[in-house]
């Protein structure tokens, strides 16, 4: 009988596969915060029955640039309100904002 592995089993097997073949082949992670293998889980939780290397590290890139993007708009939105803490209210109206701009930037 095989036994099921965990879900931290299964994360840091990945994650060492990942760091093999960046050592192998000079291929970079995304970002420290940004692991590959979070990136592989996401694209499979969407239905992917396979992931390529190169598509976990972009979906890392876009997702990475997205969280910038966001996270300065945060700030503004705290700057503005006299803060210097980041709330989770100024990440979500800034989500909402730069979604509403890109709509409407999409409906041009």
């Amino acid at each position: 009988m095989v036994k099921e592995a965990s879900v931290d089993e299964w994360t840091s097997t990945l994650n060492m596969h990942f760091l093999e073949k960046k050592q192998e082949s000079g291929w970079n992670l995304v970002e420290p915060s940004l692991r590959l293998a979070s990136m592989h889980r996401i694209i499979k939780k969407a239905g992917a029955e396979r992931v390529s290397l190169s598509a976990a590290s972009e979906l890392g890139k876009a997702l990475y640039e997205m969280g910038v993007r966001i996270s300065a708009e945060a700030v503004d939105y705290a700057k503005h309100s006299g803060r210097k803490t980041v709330k989770a209210r100024d990440v979500e109206i800034a989500v909402r904002k730069l979604v509403e701009r890109k709509r409407g930037i999409a409906n041009m």
